[in-house]
């Protein structure tokens, strides 16, 4: 076989790029709680390029008095078969606080994929008014001083706004 004649030109397109890691949300935003409760939030992390790498994290000095766990659901790693692993983000606080933190996950050669962490732990009750009360109510009951706000749509199809 002659190779110096050509006999089909095929023309071959590509781009190369760095392995990286995709998070399925841009940021964490853990449920506000009470004191002394848990706030607990998923994150899923899909492998881009990688052929194999264990997943480290890590974050800023300045945060360690915030107690943020990180639980692998499914294990660490990240290959050509594990495509993707669901990561628990929690914590618990005993004092009011409200912060967030940039959590880096961190593959072999020590580069960070960095992603946003908010969260909050709070006293006061105006804090939970949403969450205390039922989806159509807009106001919850505090110390029985409040009325609630009841938004629906009447029989006659008009938008209502009814104190209770």
């Amino acid at each position: 076989m002659d190779i110096s004649k050509c006999y089909l030109k095929v023309p071959v397109l590509a781009s190369a790029c760095f392995p990286t890691l995709y998070f399925d949300q841009p940021y964490v935003i853990l449920p506000v709680v009470r004191l002394g409760e848990e706030s607990t939030a998923t994150l899923e992390i899909t492998n881009g390029g990688y052929e194999n790498i264990n997943l480290k994290h890590g974050v800023a000095q300045e945060f360690s008095a915030i107690d943020l766990k990180i639980k692998y659901l499914n294990g660490s790693n990240l290959g050509v078969t594990k495509k993707q692993i669901k990561v628990e983000l929690s914590f618990v606080s005993d004092k009011p606080v409200s912060f967030t933190v940039k959590l880096n996950f961190y593959d072999s050669n020590g580069r960070a994929f960095p992603i946003n962490v908010s969260g909050t732990a709070d006293s006061h009750t105006y804090t939970f008014i949403a969450q205390d009360s039922n989806p159509t109510t807009f106001a919850a009951e505090v110390d029985r001083s409040c009325q609630f706000l009841k938004h629906y749509i009447n029989s006659t199809g008009h938008l209502v706004d009814e104190l209770y």
